[in-house]
């Protein structure tokens, strides 16, 4: 399908120059990026300005524009302003397809005279001076261009998939690389959420006691109606903001690598990720018993009593569910105290105490339900349930199996 993008710009007042374009079928979208309003202009015909606006051109496509502001020249009685885009800019492609000169109140009574490119990256305007002006020295005048590149739009590795944080504002993991923290799934990921509330993502977390991660952790805080796109990130977790209770929902997708241009990029749910359709049905749940430690590990693990095994074929990538109610009780009860039941994909864990000043360490972390892991490259998980004895109100013995859903992901 053509695309065709040209410059358009002529001598007038207010609106002087807009991006003009020719493509098949385009439809717009809801703006994409921060809102950048013009200041308080004299031409009130102009539309409500745009930061950035997304159209799809077919199957495959869709082109991105840009609107950027210059500071206000002025004032004075010759005033300019330019307009460029930035290296970064041109470095994702955008190209200038046009631009124009605002009038800036209170004054409204003056000519522009000159409104052109400048160079091939930006924008200029100059201001008239007009005989006999009482306020001569007190123009003012602002340049805007517009820029646009066209896109791909990423491919998919399967459908988007639901999730939530827990309700006691734990950190929960939703990804990992089961080699080790300090290496990247090879796969880029986009994270949206469908709110209530904020939420608080981590991704190349190390596992605090291994050599310093080769690429810094990162942390960002997305709120609702916002996504977050992540190039191979070796882990991702999250939780509420500031771990408050309640839970926060949303839907997260894969994509193959080098998918997203930018690390750690938000950007609003209605443009660039709409609302996924249900995603499908996790397979039903099996049901894998639980067994007590070795008496040598139990020995050395001063935390948990039982082990569950969620019996893995073949290393490879796989999606680990819990759905409500996932653990089976010889009393009848189907719940467990998060901090009592960790999950791990390292059987020698098995044999260890957690370190009680860090005990948000994500070598272990908790089974929660309603709650799905994608794990990279594992051979083993199991489901540990503590305490390591008998207490006031849990009991590890109570505990016969654990419900899982295990399927295979890209």
């Amino acid at each position: 399908m053509p695309i065709t993008l040209r410059h358009s710009w002529a001598l007038a007042v207010g609106w002087l120059a807009a991006a003009s374009l020719s493509v098949g079928s385009i439809t717009a979208h809801a703006e994409d990026g921060p809102q950048v309003q013009p200041p308080n202009t004299c031409n009130h015909l102009v539309p409500s300005a745009w930061g950035r606006q997304t159209y799809s051109a077919g199957p495959g496509q869709r082109m991105q524009c840009i609107r950027k502001w210059s500071a206000i020249g002025g004032p004075g009685r010759w005033p300019d302003a330019d307009v460029a885009l930035s290296d970064s800019e041109k470095q994702q492609g955008f190209v200038v397809t046009g631009g124009g000169c605002e009038q800036v109140a209170p004054l409204c009574n003056y000519q522009m005279i000159v409104s052109k490119p400048l160079r091939d990256d930006g924008w200029h305007c100059g201001v008239g001076d007009i005989p006999g002006d009482s306020a001569a020295d007190q123009k003012r005048v602002q340049a805007f261009l517009v820029a646009c590149r066209i896109t791909t739009v990423p491919k998919e590795l399967g459908a988007p998939v639901e999730f939530g944080t827990p309700q006691s504002g734990e950190l929960v993991t939703l990804a990992r690389n089961g080699i080790a923290f300090r290496k990247r799934i090879r796969h880029d990921v986009r994270l949206c959420n469908s709110g209530p509330m904020a939420m608080h993502v981590f991704w190349n977390v190390s596992d605090h006691d291994a050599a310093p991660n080769p690429f810094p952790e990162s942390r960002q805080i997305i709120s609702a109606g916002e996504c977050l796109q992540l190039k191979t990130p070796a882990s991702v977790m999250l939780e509420n903001q500031g771990g408050q209770s309640g839970r926060a929902f949303g839907a997260y997708q894969w994509f193959p690598q080098d998918s997203f241009e930018r690390d750690g990029e938000v950007l609003p749910v209605t443009a660039t990720y709409p609302k996924p359709p249900p995603p499908p049905a996790n397979p039903e749940p099996k049901t894998f018993s639980c067994a007590p430690l070795s008496a040598a590990d139990q020995a050395k693990n001063a935390d948990y009593a039982k082990f569950c095994e969620i019996k893995l074929p073949k290393l490879d990538n796989y999606r680990i569910c819990f759905g409500k109610g996932f653990v089976v009780r010889s009393d009848g009860g189907s719940d467990w105290a998060q901090s009592l039941i960790a999950t791990i994909v390292d059987r020698k864990l098995l044999g260890v105490t957690r370190n009680p000043n860090d005990q948000a360490n994500p070598k272990w972390n908790p089974a929660l339900e309603e709650t799905c892991r994608d794990m990279f490259n594992i051979k083993q998980f199991h489901v540990m349930v503590g305490p390591a004895k008998p207490g006031d109100v849990w009991d590890a013995s109570k505990v016969l199996a654990i419900k899982a859903s295990v399927h295979t992901i890209p």
